[in-house]
C-alpha cells in the first residue's frame, strides 16, 4: 500500500515519470498536478542515466516548476497554465509542442530548467 502512495507523489503530485514509449528513462515525462490547496511537491528519481527531478511551487498566482533531466535524455514537459495564460515563461530553447488541456507542451533536453507562470 505504501508503494502505491510513494507512486503518487512521484508521478501524480510531482509529475515525475517516463512516457509511455521510453526506454530507462530515455524521455522523462513531466506533468505536476497542481490541485486543491498543495501549494509544493517534489520528485527525484535516479534513472539509468542519471538523477532526475521535478518540483513545484505555488505561491498564491505564481507556479514555478524546476525539472531535472539527465544526460542522454530528453523530456516531455506539461506545464499547467494559471488564469487564462497561453504561454508560460520558459527557457528560450524549450520547445513549445502546442497547448492542450489547459497545458502547455514543451520538449526540453538534457540539464536544468525553469519554467514559470502568472496568473492574470
Amino acid at each position: 500500500m505504501l508503494g502505491a502512495i510513494d507512486e503518487w507523489f512521484h508521478a501524480g503530485l510531482a509529475g515525475l515519470g517516463q512516457t509511455d514509449d521510453s526506454i530507462g528513462f530515455g524521455t522523462l515525462l513531466v506533468r505536476p498536478a497542481v490541485v486543491g490547496d498543495v501549494t509544493r511537491a517534489a520528485a527525484t528519481y535516479e534513472t539509468p542515466r542519471g538523477r532526475a527531478a521535478s518540483s513545484w511551487r505555488r505561491t498564491g498566482r505564481r507556479l514555478r516548476l524546476d525539472v531535472t533531466v539527465p544526460p542522454g535524455a530528453k523530456a516531455r514537459v506539461e506545464f499547467p497554465l494559471l488564469g487564462g495564460n497561453s504561454r508560460p515563461g520558459a527557457p528560450a530553447d524549450a520547445r513549445l509542442l502546442g497547448v492542450q488541456d489547459g497545458r502547455a507542451l514543451f520538449e526540453i533536453g538534457s540539464g536544468d530548467w525553469r519554467f514559470e507562470n502568472t496568473a492574470s
